[in-house]
């Protein structure tokens, strides 16, 4: 992790909270590594994962950034689609990945997600 920060930064880390992430967190935050944290909220996330995300800021006194989908996309999925609609079809699916994930991650990756 110390090369990362080293060589290519500015760097962000895609943190989703599980287990491998967290020794990875841990890492950064506690060599105060030049490395940004950050995660997606799709608007589905767990209350577990958004009250381990409070933790994380809490203990090792980082920022953790949280990218959120545009909510009129959100908004207009659901509307055409229900809330549970990417259960119904693999092209929901796909469409509600779109809005959700994909393009919060090219969000993320901008220079605005690295630290500095």
């Amino acid at each position: 992790m110390h090369r990362v920060a080293e060589e290519h930064g500015p760097a962000v880390f895609a943190s989703s909270f599980g287990a491998e992430d967290m020794v990875l967190v841990d890492l950064i935050a506690r060599d105060r590594l030049d490395i940004g944290i950050f995660t997606l909220d799709t608007g589905r996330l767990p209350e577990e994962t958004q009250t381990l995300i409070d933790r994380v800021r809490d203990r090792y006194g980082i920022d953790v950034v949280v990218h959120f989908p545009e909510a009129n996309a959100v908004e207009s999925l659901i509307a055409r689609h229900g809330v549970n609609g990417f259960r119904r079809s693999v092209d929901v699916r796909r469409a509600c990945c779109a809005v959700r994930k994909v393009e919060l991650r090219w969000r993320a990756r901008s220079p605005a997600s690295a630290p500095g």
